[in-house]
């Protein structure tokens, strides 16, 4: 007697023994039941997943002695025929090979005839989307209206191809890729009823591999059967079978990693290679390992998020127990991209080994919480500092916020004012200048030097409404009437400093003081000076036009006096 693989052997006869399908299942026994069944089903999904099996289960269930019946009996004669493919009533077409007008046509003439055993006539049609347009087209009235006693179970793995005018005359069930909890529990089953011993963790490698198909697991469990005998399916056995990397290749790796041991990943490496893994899958293994991690420190209950057995759980927990907080989800991204570049690679194992160093040697992002607090207290330590009488010591002397004091934003040489850096806070607090104080001159303009520094940075506009009130070698301390205008600048400090060591050649600390217009004892601004500009030269204008030679003439012609306009009048007057 041949030997019958394992998919064949234990195709599911019941509804009840499709794995994984239970929305589908359910469906059509209730709709059996309650005598509502359609006469036209789409049956869509991935490879492997039980679509065919169910269109037979209820061909069966149309068929059976007992028929209509959501529990077909399989020991009548009707069910056993389906069971074995030999049934005149239940005919299965392969649309790949059969998708012609003339095909569909000889199709419809068959329909006619009553059926020659049960009550129905089932036409199940594989990879119906593979019929041609014209092959729809013939089939489309006969589907709307088909003859009482036949039913169509269309199956197929892309329902986006069916014609809209097909999928709205059928009845659509999505079957789902099945979890692989669920296909290790059916392959262990099957495996205690052919009684062969088996490691847990080698039936989880061939459901990951299996990829949600029922049929593909078997397929695989056939294989590696066929390598290990009698001996009992083992993980290390599987792993080399298949070529896949098992969980504790994967767990080695993780550890040399969390270690920052480059010897030890590349020894992984090395060993996998010469096993004969594929390594581009290596890489996907271990990105989706690095995964876990992330959900395993993030989750109080990762158990039904990872596909993994009770000691693989344990030993992702120990891992994420010693990465720090947020290191899993930086090792995950920075993998993903060397993932990506090992499998376009032509040179893999190249690729993953300099990925992997890359990866040991990651350091863990400091929380932006902490880096705030470690600022705030080296600051707290240099006003104490400062007020303890070290006199030169930087920040000595700086008023707390909302102090009456200019407060300063310091220049390159000092550490910046902490609202400069401080995320939506103002850059520097608002004070009232000291009245009666002196303005040191400064070598030259100051209307130079903002047009200077606007010349490198046009950004910094916000300078043209300042007062200059001091400048020397290491300080510009700069007033302002309006706060909105020394926001502005606040915002731009490094701007500012860089803009001015460009044109002055040397590193200035800034203060900017806020106050009116009247309180600040500086220079015009930029603003002023051009506006004062401006007058000038229409003043001066009009005492030339006053002078000009064709005026005198017609005030001898004529006589009189010329009158001066009267402007900026307040309305009404």
């Amino acid at each position: 007697m041949s030997y019958l693989v394992l998919a064949r052997k234990y195709r599911p006869q019941t509804f009840e023994e499709i794995v994984g399908q239970e929305h589908v299942t359910r469906t059509l026994q209730n709709a059996i039941r309650q005598g509502r069944l359609h006469h036209a089903f789409l049956f869509t999904g991935a490879r492997g997943v039980g679509k065919t099996t169910a269109a037979r289960i209820l061909a069966k269930a149309l068929s059976c002695a007992e028929a209509p019946t959501p529990t077909p009996c399989n020991v009548c004669e009707a069910c056993r025929e389906i069971t074995s493919g030999s049934s005149v009533d239940v005919q299965e077409i392969d649309a790949a090979s059969n998708n012609g007008v003339d095909n569909i046509r000889e199709l419809r003439e068959s329909i006619r005839y009553a059926p020659v055993r049960g009550k129905k006539k089932v036409y199940i049609l594989d990879e119906v989307h593979m019929l041609s347009g014209g092959a729809w087209n013939a089939l489309l009235k006969t589907l709307e209206e088909p003859p009482p006693h036949a039913v169509f179970v269309f199956a197929t793995t892309d329902p986006h191809k069916l014609p809209a005018t097909i999928l709205s005359r059928v009845q659509r069930y999505d079957f789902k890729l099945v979890p692989v909890k669920r296909i290790v529990e059916h392959v262990a089953h099957i495996l205690d009823e052919e009684k062969l011993a088996f490691d847990p963790a080698a039936l989880m490698l061939v459901a990951r591999e299996s990829g949600g198909s029922v049929r593909d697991s078997l397929s695989l469990l056939d294989q590696v059967i066929a390598s290990v005998g009698e001996g009992g399916v083992t993980e290390a056995a599987t792993a080399e079978i298949l070529g896949v990397a098992d969980r504790a290749l994967l767990a080695s790796l993780a550890r040399a990693v969390l270690d920052k041991d480059a010897e030890a990943a590349l020894s992984v490496v090395d060993a996998a290679f010469v096993r004969g893994y594929d390594l581009p899958q290596l890489a996907q293994a271990f990105l989706g390992h690095l995964r876990d991690l992330v959900v395993v420190s993030s989750v109080k209950e990762p158990s039904g998020l990872i596909e993994a057995a009770a000691a693989e759980l344990d030993e992702l927990k120990a891992q994420a127990a010693r990465a720090p907080a947020g290191l899993a989800e930086l090792y995950f991204d920075r993998f993903a991209k060397i993932a990506e570049e090992v499998s376009r690679s032509p040179v893999p194992r190249y690729v993953l080994e300099v990925g992997l160093i890359e990866l040991i040697r990651v350091e863990p992002l400091e929380p932006i919480a902490g880096l705030l607090a470690k600022l705030e207290a080296l600051e707290s330590r240099l006003e104490k500092g400062a007020g303890s009488g070290g006199g030169s010591a930087p920040g000595a002397g700086r008023p707390s916020r909302g102090a009456s004091e200019p407060s300063v934003a310091r220049g390159a040489p000092e550490s910046s004012a902490r609202g400069a850096n401080d995320s939506g806070t103002r850059g520097a607090t608002e004070a009232n200048p000291p009245r009666g104080a002196t303005t040191k001159k400064p070598s030259g303009s100051f209307s130079e030097l903002v047009e200077s520094v606007l010349a490198v940075d046009v950004m910094l506009s916000p300078l043209a409404q300042a007062r200059l009130l001091l400048l020397d070698e290491h300080k510009l301390s700069l007033g302002f009437e309006k706060e909105f205008a020394a926001d502005g600048l606040r915002e731009r400090l490094p701007q500012l400093r860089a803009a001015l060591a460009k044109v002055t050649g040397r590193e200035l600390a800034v203060e900017i003081v806020v106050g009116p217009a009247g309180e600040l004892p500086g220079t015009e601004t930029l603003i002023e000076v051009e506006q004062r500009k401006v007058d000038e030269d229409r003043e001066k204008r009009r005492l030339e036009a006053l002078q000009h030679p064709v005026r005198k003439k017609i005030d001898e012609t004529f006589g009189g006096t010329w009158k001066e306009p009267v402007v900026d009048l307040e309305p009404g007057e």
